[in-house]
């Protein structure tokens, strides 16, 4: 900034009364410092963020910019070739501004891919304020080769407005400290590289028809190969994410569904039964504490896997299981009463009677049963999950392997508790 109004002061300075100066001037010196300086503060600024951000972010602010690039190569093209015919001082010189402008927009439209940037206002007032100070150069290069130009216009007041946008950013930025935004996602962040690839597709298509510098094809080509590679990148997180989620909900010794899934599904099997009845059974192995004790926790495990494999065996393809934990089962059996409930359960205990051989010893497995129904004894989860678990322990003290849930069944230790409190109390 220093050194665009060092610029300034030589241009104004050395005007004395004419219209313009000779082309290039000393001012030129001053402006043309502002580029290399002004990209120099963005990558220390960048810098900053690399470590705290993903490589799918760098590579979309990668493909933001080769796309944005290659569709200023195309705007920019008259400019550009001004150079091609006569390439002389003042002319590399009047080349060299839109150049520069077209690597700071390029940078400009990377920094819209870095989420934070793209969100938290001090990196829209930087990114507003570079577009206008380039808009402002453009403008002015078109209006010097068409020789329109007239000092005085509303278009100088372009130069003055982006740099007062790029000082409320360093103002601010300086009150933040160095560790700036760059962590919390933007709902549009996502689309710089899908419209940056769309604006390389775009100016490959329009150079089969129309003659496009070598320059803007190069660019795009690279934005196309950058996409690929981000799309190939981006495959993968989803592969990975969706194995993840797939072992977050499945139990990691059975692969059943666990508890977490069991939360995550029954809300919505249960919705989708409108009100038709269905069952919530929860099983408990019986004696499974010894046999672990006993012969140790790899038969034990060992027991588990082949309790869950006899399980799924006796339900139907509709009917959600999980493992809760432990030796504890859960079972939601669709469109089933009472009746349906009881005789699955007698299946179940059946099926698991049958002996089962672990290091040389025949070992019988007994299950008691917790039935609670839907939806006249709950509605949701939890509450049949209470009601099962009641009923499971009551079939197992009667010895009796199975059980529905009655209202006579309820447990009164939660008054219990109350009671104990309020004698601890009236105590002290």
């Amino acid at each position: 900034m220093s050194a665009f109004a060092a610029g300034s002061t030589i241009y104004v300075s050395s005007l004395a009364g004419a219209s313009s100066l000779p082309f290039p001037s000393p001012a030129d010196i001053g402006y043309l410092l502002f580029y290399p300086l002004v990209l120099g503060g963005l990558f220390v600024y960048l810098l900053a963020l690399r470590q705290r951000l993903a490589r799918s972010v760098l590579l979309d602010a990668v493909v933001g910019s080769f796309g944005a690039a290659s569709v200023l190569v195309v705007l920019l093209s008259p400019l550009l070739s001004a150079a091609g015919g006569f390439p002389s001082f003042a002319t590399s010189v009047a080349v060299a501004y839109p150049l520069l402008d077209l690597v700071v927009l390029a940078v400009t439209a990377g920094m819209a891919a870095v989420p934070g940037l793209a969100t938290g206002r001090s990196g829209v007032t930087l990114m507003l304020g570079l577009m206008v100070f380039a808009a402002a150069d453009v403008a002015y290069a078109f209006r010097l080769e068409n020789d329109t130009y007239y000092l005085g216009t509303p278009l100088d007041a372009g130069w003055t407005a982006g740099m007062c946008l790029i000082a409320a950013w360093a103002d601010d930025f300086t009150r933040q400290g160095a560790a700036a935004e760059g962590t919390s996602e933007g709902a549009w962040t996502p689309a710089v590289p899908m419209v940056a690839t769309a604006a390389g597709l775009g100016v490959l298509i329009v150079g089969t028809g129309t003659p496009v510098p070598e320059l803007a094809v190069g660019l795009a080509a690279a934005t196309l190969v950058s996409a690929g590679i981000r799309t190939q990148m981006a495959f993968r997180q989803l592969v990975t994410l969706a194995e993840v989620r797939r072992q977050s909900r499945t139990d990691e010794l059975t692969g059943l569904p666990n508890r977490r899934a069991l939360y995550a599904d029954a809300p919505g099997v249960l919705e989708a039964q409108q009100g038709a009845p269905c069952a919530f059974l929860l099983l408990d192995a019986d004696r499974f504490k010894e046999i672990n004790d006993s012969l140790g926790h790899d038969v034990g495990d060992r027991l588990l896997i082949q309790i869950s494999k006899r399980l799924r065996r006796c339900l139907g393809p509709d009917d959600l299981i999980a493992r809760l934990g432990g030796d504890e089962f859960a079972i939601i059996l669709r469109d089933a009463g009472e009746h349906e409930a009881l005789q699955l359960a007698d299946r179940l205990r059946a099926a698991l009677s049958e002996p089962l051989t672990l290091r040389g010893i025949a070992l019988q497995v007994g299950v008691s049963v917790g039935i609670a129904l839907f939806p006249e004894q709950g509605t949701d989860l939890k509450t049949l999950l209470r009601k099962a678990d009641t009923a499971m322990y009551r079939a197992k003290n009667s010895r009796s392997g199975r059980h529905v849930y009655a209202s006579e069944d309820q447990s009164p230790g939660e008054e219990r508790l109350r009671m104990l409190q309020e004698l601890r109390t009236a105590l002290a």
